[in-house]
């Protein structure tokens, strides 16, 4: 750049374009990252969730709270004692 040459001004201008496509395209970059990894964690987690072990022991530890607690007396606030039927 030859400062004072009638070609300074569009050096300088040139300069700036390229200094702020460099900055959006970092910026895009790091955006697409973060989206990608959401996707990741989206999908780990789903995984997690539909895991048929992962069920089958939580079911084993609720039966075995309910064994445990001997709950059947005194049922939930907001739960009838006995399931009610329809006639």
């Amino acid at each position: 750049m030859l400062v004072g040459h009638h070609s300074e001004r569009r050096a300088r201008r040139d300069q700036e374009r390229i200094d702020n496509a460099m900055r959006k395209s970092i910026s895009e970059r790091d955006r697409a990252q973060h989206w990608t990894n959401r996707e990741q964690a989206a999908a780990n987690y789903e995984q997690f969730r539909k895991n048929p072990g992962r069920t089958l022991r939580r079911l084993d530890k609720l039966r075995a709270d309910l064994r445990g607690s001997g709950s059947a007396a005194s049922p939930r606030r907001g739960t009838p004692a006995t399931p009610t039927t329809l006639s």
